[in-house]
């Protein structure tokens, strides 16, 4: 994993794989990078000439509304960083704001790409419910 200053016209948006909830507004988040900048880079993988988005997915559609040209991110080869690993990284990072609807999105994603059954999943993931 490196830090990088990705363009953003790399970035592919249309790819979903690690998406998990709503975008919902981010006017909050335009004002925040406006006025301080990025404090937070989000984490991105290569995958052929594009980035795929893992986390961080609301603060690129800011620094896209703001028009930046590039973004500091966390940059991981293709090679280097498993789905399932990439899931983790979601979690962790997003645990305080999912509730049970985004936990169950993000179990279907570990059984879709990492092709647990049910029973690996209850033993594998525990996630908690508040």
């Amino acid at each position: 994993m490196e830090l990088s200053i990705i363009p953003i016209s790399k970035i592919d948006f249309d790819d979903e794989t690690f998406f998990v909830g709503s975008v919902g507004d981010i006017s909050p988040l335009i004002i925040s990078i406006n006025e301080l900048g990025l404090i937070n880079p989000p984490v991105l993988r290569e995958k052929g000439e594009k980035y795929q988005i893992i986390c961080g997915r609301r603060r690129l559609r800011a620094c896209r509304e703001l028009m930046l040209d590039g973004v500091l991110s966390r940059v991981y080869r293709w090679d280097e960083i498993s789905n399932e690993k990439c899931l983790k990284l979601l979690f962790y990072e997003n645990q305080a704001r999912f509730g049970d609807i985004e936990r169950g999105e993000l179990i279907l994603k570990f059984r879709e790409l990492c092709n647990l059954t049910e029973g690996e999943l209850t033993k594998y993931w525990n996630f908690s419910v508040s």
